[in-house]
């Protein structure tokens, strides 16, 4: 796993766990912004919410992807 891939072996543990907690974190977060979102915009129908929520969760998933493509580590020379 690239996030884990710069702890050292003695620290591996905790780094995973910290990993698993904020994917749960990440989860709860997303469920708790789209449900708001769709929510907030039910007044204008069952069909804009649901509009709403997926240029929202759109938007999101292309920010996540820019943003892992710029933050991947980049490999030095002669590394595999």
């Amino acid at each position: 796993m690239v996030a884990l891939a710069g702890v050292p072996p003695e620290h591996a543990g905790a780094a995973s766990g910290m990993w698993s907690t904020v994917q749960q974190f990440a989860g709860a977060s997303g469920v708790a912004v789209l449900g708001s979102a769709f929510f907030a915009s039910l007044d204008g129908g069952h069909q804009a919410a649901f509009t709403v929520v997926s240029v929202v969760a759109a938007t999101v998933f292309a920010v996540c992807a820019v943003l892992g493509l710029a933050l991947e580590p980049r490999r030095r020379a002669g590394e595999g």
